[in-house]
């Protein structure tokens, strides 16, 4: 197999390791798109170069299909309305690591999948990182009774009431409207 050092220093070229990085791929995967002929290489010595300008150029095939045309709206009807709970929320400060863990934890041993819910949404603000929105949905033919589901959410926040501050959380509930 041909090396993977460093580039020999020729300018505007880069080896497989430093190409992988640059267009945010593992090594693999870069010499799957030198096999597919994606990507040009070329060799000196017993190393693989590429071009900076060709992993400028490159562009990443998107994942799944593209839509041809975006679907059309519709409205809720009676039998299939949407119910939404949103939960806007401060992590407490120092706790940011711990509580991405902690999620990582209740998706791997899913935890807290919360009965009849058809939708489970956590997102990290990109202007605020210290703000955390949660997003739960449910269909009406889904939604457990209203004691189960009050069971439930309270034992989401407490599991996560070490990191985050629900005394001022922001939370609200929601009825679908229209939808695509």
């Amino acid at each position: 197999m041909v090396e993977d050092g460093d580039a020999p220093g020729i300018p505007g070229y880069v080896s497989v390791r430093e190409a992988a990085e640059i267009i945010n791929v593992s090594e693999s995967r870069l010499y799957e798109f030198i096999r597919e002929k994606r990507l040009p290489r070329y060799k000196v010595g017993n190393t693989l170069v590429l071009a900076q300008a060709d992993l400028e150029a490159f562009k990443r095939n998107p994942t799944g299909r593209l839509r041809k045309s975006p679907p059309k709206w519709r409205a809720y009807r009676g039998g299939g309305k949407l119910f939404t709970t949103e939960m806007q929320v401060r992590i407490r400060p120092g706790e940011r690591e711990r509580l991405l863990k902690k999620l990582e934890a209740i998706r791997k041993e899913e935890w807290h999948t919360l009965t009849g819910s058809i939708a489970r949404y956590i997102l990290l603000d990109r202007a605020a990182i210290d703000t955390l929105t949660i997003l739960l949905m449910w269909k009406d033919s889904e939604m457990p009774d209203q004691d189960i589901h009050e069971q439930e959410l309270a034992a989401f926040r407490a599991e996560l009431a070490d990191a985050v501050d629900w005394d001022t959380a922001q939370i609200s509930e929601k009825d679908g409207i229209i939808y695509t």
